[in-house]
């Protein structure tokens, strides 16, 4: 297929670019004016200005992977303005142009975000259908964007939101970063109290899945909004382990009560930053797994753990 992947030079969107093409696909890649490309080939640049009727025009499929992502540099308000043109606007043209056009599958890489606040419960996981009202203003934007994506659905095309949550992978930025770092600093870490239940996505598996979506790009009827994480959920503690096998180190865990480690982040204003590390967030994939014939094939734990070899 010839293959078109908006944030060509961001985490995922450069991943996917890669495995695309080691898939044989053709792919071409947007960047915004002024964005780092490195050594990528096949790229055109975005912005804006740019006609998106004439962006997508002659390609077979889109990946959606362009977006603005939390940067708490920013104030508030200028925060909400990029996100709802960054993520909510840009989805909507994108969609517009895609609808009636040649392109037989759009996938947006949406976040769990979308989702509003997600609470497992013992049996399962979070569903679609659990959904709650986002609490973020990143949160909003996305969730804002994802209809207009399934809305393909009536033009006879089909349009796929994935809401991951945390991607880790070599190269990843953002929280993933900061407890990579933490890790290979070699200094001991509270986290040995940590036992919570989380799903995390390796950037592995969604490349992969992105595969199995464009297999299904005949069939309109799988339109709409899926959860995607790895099998299993992890502590943080499991986490920082995995990161420091690869390094070739011990755990260096040491117990502290995760109520004050809580508290302390949140009295600096990193209340989000506290319920990423410490609360409980597992995603039910089955809407998924059942739609595309799909599963993930790397474990998370080793999937970790390869991030950080030779390292």
């Amino acid at each position: 297929m010839n293959v078109l992947v908006t944030g060509a030079n961001g985490f995922v969107g450069s991943h996917v670019m890669r495995s695309l093409r080691a898939a044989g696909h053709e792919v071409t890649g947007t960047v915004r004016s002024g964005g780092e490309c490195g050594t990528m080939e096949n790229l055109i640049v975005a912005d804006a200005s740019s006609d998106f009727t004439l962006l997508v025009n002659e390609f077979d499929a889109v990946v959606h992977a362009a977006g603005v992502a939390h940067n708490p540099s920013r104030d508030p308000q200028t925060l909400k303005k990029l996100f709802d043109e960054g993520n909510r606007d840009w989805t909507r043209r994108l969609s517009e142009a895609v609808a009636g056009s040649g392109v037989k599958v759009l996938i947006h890489i949406s976040s769990i975000a979308a989702a509003g606040e997600g609470k497992s419960v013992p049996d399962r996981g979070f569903r679609e259908i659990d959904q709650t009202e986002p609490q973020t203003d990143y949160g909003r934007s996305k969730r804002e964007a994802e209809p207009f994506v399934s809305a393909l659905q009536e033009s006879g095309q089909l349009g796929v939101n994935l809401r991951p949550p945390l991607i880790y992978g070599v190269g990843t930025k953002g929280n993933w970063a900061k407890i990579t770092a933490l890790a290979k600093s070699g200094l001991p870490v509270p986290f040995a109290g940590v036992r919570n239940r989380r799903s995390y996505l390796g950037i592995e598996n969604l490349c992969d899945l992105i595969h199995f979506i464009l297999r299904e790009s005949g069939r309109p009827e799988l339109s709409g909004t899926y959860h995607v994480a790895d099998e299993g959920a992890f502590s943080l503690s499991e986490i920082v382990t995995a990161l420091r096998e690869g390094l070739g180190r011990k755990p260096g865990m040491i117990p502290f009560p995760v109520s004050v480690m809580r508290n302390m982040l949140c009295l600096v204003g990193r209340k989000k930053m506290a319920q990423g590390l410490f609360d409980d967030l597992v995603l039910d994939t089955t809407s998924v797994q059942t739609a595309f014939s799909w599963q993930p094939e790397t474990p998370t734990l080793r999937g970790v753990k390869r991030t950080t070899e030779g390292g």
